[in-house]
């Protein structure tokens, strides 16, 4: 699910002024960029660089990206998910191609705990999965996704509809609960070396559309305060495995309200049971659990849990 290969990230990007002089040329490396380009000619440098991103001070479309009010999944960990919506006022296509995420968060939760911040779920495509979730002191930090040539399958934003899901984040601290201090969790602002950047793909170049006056906290501007984190689940679920189709390993969420004898097992398409990935008692909280069918053959699989009197089955997809 999550992509460890290192990204700087940049504080702001934007095209630069060549230089004649062959032995002070340098690369800026572009958001999303897998490594740097040895260029052999001043040409060669400058048109490959406007190929690969253009900063724009024109918006191809109006976007809102919010993070949701966080959710308490357990004692020692808080969930949000951070949403991008198409507000434009006309029907302007929007193509998203590249993002990096930055938020500010209140250190004192940690209760002197080591933090940990995980990509749990998506709704972009793998490839452009925001990469290398990861704590930097007062800073929640998501670097960009890698730079895709096949531009057609670039996710389109449809306009005033519920956006799609950038990420699903989980931040938990190794000690046995948070403190009672607020998170204040916010967007990183002019301020920061590092900020939230946005790039949308206009038929021709990857153009940067950042707006912060757009990036918005719990559907308003501000912080996110402890009194608004909600409890733990009040209802038994299980929800569809992340990343689907998958290969080889993918995770499985279940939320469970109250202590139950939990099972969650996984079958062939013949009904036939592959493996019981848990059975046993589970106290109220969200888990998540892995599954790899590095063994198994490419195609379709369902899982399914008892807890209690609940019972639920999902389909999963693996392809090799």
């Amino acid at each position: 699910m999550k992509t460890n290969t290192s990204i700087t990230a940049s504080g702001s990007s934007g095209s630069k002024n060549a230089t004649n002089k062959k032995s002070n040329q340098t690369h800026t490396k572009v958001c999303g960029e897998k490594g740097g380009i040895k260029m052999k000619t001043l040409t060669v440098m400058v048109s490959l660089f406007m190929i690969i991103v253009i900063n724009c001070t024109s918006h191809a479309a109006t976007y809102r990206l919010f993070v949701t009010e966080p959710v308490r999944t357990s004692p020692n960990s808080i969930e949000f998910s951070i949403r991008l919506q198409n507000i434009s006022t006309d029907d302007a296509e929007f193509r998203y191609s590249i993002g990096q995420y930055f938020l500010l968060f209140n250190t004192a939760i940690s209760n002197g705990g080591q933090l940990k911040y995980t990509l749990l779920e998506s709704g972009l495509p793998e490839i452009m999965l925001p990469r290398n979730p990861i704590v930097k002191g007062d800073l929640l930090m998501l670097a960009c996704n890698e730079i895709t040539a096949d531009k057609k399958s670039l996710p389109e934003i449809p306009v005033n509809q519920d956006g799609i899901l950038i990420a699903r984040m989980r931040l938990e601290t190794s000690a046995a609960s948070f403190t009672g201090d607020s998170p204040e969790i916010r967007w990183a602002d002019a301020n920061s070396k590092f900020r939230t950047k946005l790039f949308a793909y206009d038929g021709k170049a990857n153009i940067d559309i950042t707006n912060i006056s757009n990036h918005v906290i719990g559907g308003d501007n501000g912080i996110v305060n402890y009194h608004e984190l909600s409890g733990l689940p009040t209802v038994f679920d299980l929800s569809q495995n992340f990343p689907n189709p998958f290969n080889p390993s993918t995770v499985i969420r279940f939320s469970v309200p109250h202590e139950s004898l939990v099972t969650l097992k996984v079958f062939d398409i013949a009904g036939k049971e592959i493996i019981s990935l848990v059975n046993e008692k589970r106290d109220a909280g969200i888990y998540d659990v892995s599954f790899n069918g590095a063994g198994l053959s490419s195609g379709m699989y369902f899982y399914r849990i008892n807890a209690g009197s609940f019972t639920k089955v999902m389909k999963m997809v693996l392809v090799k």
